[in-house]
Parts: structure tokens; sequence; C-alpha cells
């Protein structure tokens, strides 16, 4: 679901394709252990070399930051989560567009390309306050895929590269 700021407030809605997970077992890379030599690519199960197409985590935010600004390469797409006193941090990027998201109980604040707002997690439509640049969207495609991964990461029964 992408939101639109409206002239003199509120917000439209338009609705977007459904996310929805084919697998219950994904498997993502540790960006800081990976040197992507493609090793992976040729003993990895699943279909694609996982440096690839899978999900980056980073260990922390400076190398989350670090791999945004590589010479002589892209942005590299990725993810870091940590929980801290209070809450929960989580930092992403998908084809170059950085997005931050602040969980603290059920309150949200979710920043990213033209936007900087704030919700309550179960009804972001209504609660929904912040800036958003004229022509921007808050598309909260990516704060689902962001909170998906950080319950994953941070909420699953077993021990991590990236919650340990």
């Amino acid at each position: 679901m992408k939101l639109f700021a409206l002239p003199g407030g509120g917000y439209r809605r338009e609705e977007g394709a459904p996310l929805k997970l084919e697998k219950k077992h994904q498997i993502a890379t540790f960006a800081d252990l990976c040197n992507e030599c493609g090793n992976c690519d040729v003993f990895c199960p699943e279909d694609g070399g996982p440096y690839i197409v899978k999900p980056r985590f980073f260990g922390s935010e400076e190398a989350f930051t670090g791999a945004a600004t590589r010479e002589g390469h892209g942005a590299q797409d990725g993810v870091f989560v940590a929980r801290r006193e209070g809450g929960d941090t989580v930092l992403g990027r998908f084809q170059g567009k950085s997005f931050r998201v602040e969980l603290t109980g059920a309150n949200v604040a979710f920043s990213g390309p033209g936007f900087d707002v704030k919700f309550v997690a179960a009804d972001p439509e209504t609660t929904i306050e912040g800036r958003v640049d004229d022509g921007a969207a808050v598309d909260l495609t990516y704060f689902r895929i962001l909170d998906w991964l950080r319950r994953g990461v941070l909420d699953g029964g077993g021990v991590n590269y990236v919650n340990t």
C-alpha cells in the first residue's frame, strides 16, 4: 500500500500487489563475511546465488552505510537490524533507495526518499503523520518487508550471525 500526502492534509491510499512469502525457509547472506566470490552459487540448494539474489544482512550500521558508497560499485542493497533498549532499528536499501524504521512498542518512525513519518504499526492509514515531500509517496511495502525481516531475525528461536 502506498500513501500519498494530499494538499491541505490527509492521505490518499493506493493498493499494490499483495506481499507473500512463498517459502517458510529462506537463505540470506551475511554481507560482512561475503567476498562475492560466487562459490555459494555453485553449492547453494536454492535457485540463484545467495550473494546476488538473497537478502544481505549487515552486522553494523557502519557496514550498511559503507556499502552505500562502495567506490566503483553501485550501492549494495541489504538490511541492518538491531535491538536496543526501548526498541528495534531496521535500515534497508532496495534498488539504491534507503529506508529507516524505528519501532518502539506499537509506534513506528519510518523514513525514506521524500518522507519522514510516524504511525501505529497496526493502523498506519489513520494514524500517519509527518513530512511527505510533493510528489513523494510513503510506500508501506518497504516497511512490511523490513518488519518481516526484523521479526524473522530477532524474534526467531535460533542464533544467527545477525542476532548475536
